[in-house]
């Protein structure tokens, strides 16, 4: 899955303007986060902030992912625990961002597709494209706020 995310998905982002943002030493030290984001995030900027991605792989089987984004100011944010430094965000920090699944309405995230009766091996590069075949919906939000249908906001 990792191999498919690397090959498909990060050069679309990269096309879009996006641009890794690693994890920093702390968020490395945490066993948790680096299994749930090893891309660490994915930001660019515009004129009024950052837009960020970020690609979660699912920490139960390592298999499935889905894309957290939202928008946020140049300055950082002040959270509840504090001011974060843009550097530092985490969309989850917002009170409100959103979540690209499979299925929204159940929440289901992108994994390959085990086969019902045999068959060969469950191939990751379909749900990646899959994935990749919904970043306008993303852009659409970013661009006019605009929830799709794969879109959950949280």
């Amino acid at each position: 899955m990792l191999a498919a995310l690397e090959q498909r998905l990060l050069p679309e982002l990269q096309r879009r303007g996006f641009e890794a943002a690693p994890l920093d030493a702390q968020d490395r030290r945490d066993p948790g986060i680096r299994a749930a984001f090893p891309f660490g995030r994915h930001r660019r900027r515009t004129p009024q902030g950052y837009d960020q991605i970020e690609i979660q792989i699912d920490k139960r089987d390592g298999v499935g992912f889905r894309l957290n984004f939202a928008s946020f100011p140049l300055d950082g944010i002040v959270h509840a625990a504090g001011p974060v430094a843009a550097e530092d965000m985490w969309v989850h920090y917002l009170p409100a961002y959103c979540t690209l699944y499979r299925r929204p309405l159940l929440r289901t995230w992108f994994a390959p597709q085990r086969p019902l009766w045999g068959g060969d091996a469950p191939d990751a590069t379909v749900a990646v494209d899959e994935a990749v075949a919904l970043l306008p919906e993303i852009d659409a939000y970013f661009v006019a706020g605009t929830i799709g249908a794969h879109l959950r906001r949280v």
